[in-house]
């Protein structure tokens, strides 16, 4: 899984930190700045708290749509590289109905939080075992299609993950096949299935 650097700050309930309706009394007042002076802890808290929730934010989104990791090397131009490439493919997907593409031509594969809305296509002919981690490596209700383009086709391998499907675990040779996340550790498996 891909590494993020961007933790939460004062993100938990009974954080330090004025309320909403305290820091909209007090902000209209600062237009130029915080005062000179010692700061008041609390007010500081919320300022620095909603700059790290959309820095976090952002973060995970990035991991969620490219797989990339995210650091804080101090590399603005880097982010900004990354944050185009997450709404580069989150667009494709959402705009065009494309799907982007993974190829793995090797006979394992772990699923990545970047295959999300992407078609994995295997192309290893003999065939290639595809593992699908449980827990939040992927978010709710994603879709990761699956296409079997070497004779031994695909099989599916979740260890602690319920994949809910009519028949076996393994996608026909030319089969396609999609994983539909239902539950943290659930899966639903459609398509062509022997």
């Amino acid at each position: 899984m891909a590494t993020n650097n961007f933790k939460d700050f004062a993100q938990a309930g009974g954080s330090r930190v004025y309320t909403q309706a305290e820091y909209e009394a007090v902000i209209a007042s600062l237009t130029g700045g915080l005062p000179a002076g010692i700061l008041n802890g609390v007010m500081l808290n919320k300022i620095l708290r909603q700059q790290n929730a959309m820095a976090v934010a952002l973060a995970k989104f990035i991991v969620n749509a490219t797989g990339s990791d995210v650091l804080d090397a101090g590399n603005t131009d880097s982010l900004a590289v990354l944050i185009r490439s997450a709404v580069e493919s989150a667009s494709l997907v959402a705009s065009s109905g494309l799907l982007p593409i993974t190829t793995v031509t090797t006979t394992t594969y772990t699923l990545l939080p970047s295959d999300m809305g992407r078609s994995v296509r295997c192309t290893n002919a003999a065939g290639c075992t595809i593992t699908v981690p449980g827990g939040s490596t992927f978010t709710d209700t994603c879709v990761i299609t699956l296409r079997a383009a070497g004779a031994g086709g695909i099989t599916l391998t979740a260890p602690g993950v319920v994949i809910n499907t009519p028949a076996s675990l393994v996608i026909d040779y030319k089969g396609t096949g999609a994983l539909h996340k239902v539950g943290l550790n659930e899966y639903d498996l459609m398509g062509a299935l022997a």
